[in-house]
């Protein structure tokens, strides 16, 4: 038998964030090929969404931000980046693409 030695806190290292836009809140409504979700949070370059569209990394989508008051600047195509399938909340990270 061996006994383990545990840590009593969680250790915890600051990281740059690699992101090079900065990211905001989005809570609302998102769609991701027709499928609905919500926002969790949006850039310049991607948006991050909970969702359970059924999507791979890689896939090109179509993305809906209803109530987006300038369709135009807003791109509407976005490329999957990740995939977080984690239980009752889904998570989707995509990037945008023209």
């Amino acid at each position: 038998m061996f006994a383990a030695r545990t840590a009593s806190e969680p250790i915890v290292r600051l990281r740059r964030d690699r992101r090079s836009c900065e990211r905001f809140v989005h809570s609302g409504p998102v769609q991701i090929n027709g499928q609905p979700g919500v926002g969790r949070d949006i850039s310049d370059k991607g948006i991050c969404v909970i969702s359970a569209a059924s999507v791979v990394i890689g896939d090109i989508v179509r993305v809906t931000i209803p109530g987006d008051i300038s369709p135009a600047s807003t791109p509407n195509r976005a490329r999957v980046a990740r995939v977080e399938p984690l239980p009752g909340r889904p998570v989707i990270g995509l990037e945008f693409v023209n």
